[in-house]
């Protein structure tokens, strides 16, 4: 599971499909809890400082956008998945 902050989700999003090759950089983060009935749960988390399509099958098109991210920004986080079943 990675974690895509603003700006950056939305050139993503607009940039990226579904079974692409991407490369990434950033930070693994490990998390874990206890669920209400005892069980032991964790989870390994990507945040993601830069993404870029994988270039070694691939050409990319680069265009540039106005705009930058702050420190201070929201992740876009993806929670979506029950408790019970993997994150990925």
């Amino acid at each position: 599971q990675g974690t895509v902050w603003n700006d950056m989700a939305e050139n993503a999003a607009a940039s990226l499909q579904k079974g692409m090759r991407v490369v990434v950089v950033g930070r693994l983060n490990y998390r874990s809890w206890e669920t209400q009935d005892g069980q032991n749960r964790s989870i390994v988390d990507l945040s993601i400082d830069e993404i870029a399509p994988s270039l070694r099958w691939a050409k990319a098109n680069i265009e540039r956008v106005s705009g930058g991210m702050g420190a201070s920004q929201e992740p876009v986080a993806r929670e979506n998945y029950e408790e019970d079943e993997a994150p990925f």
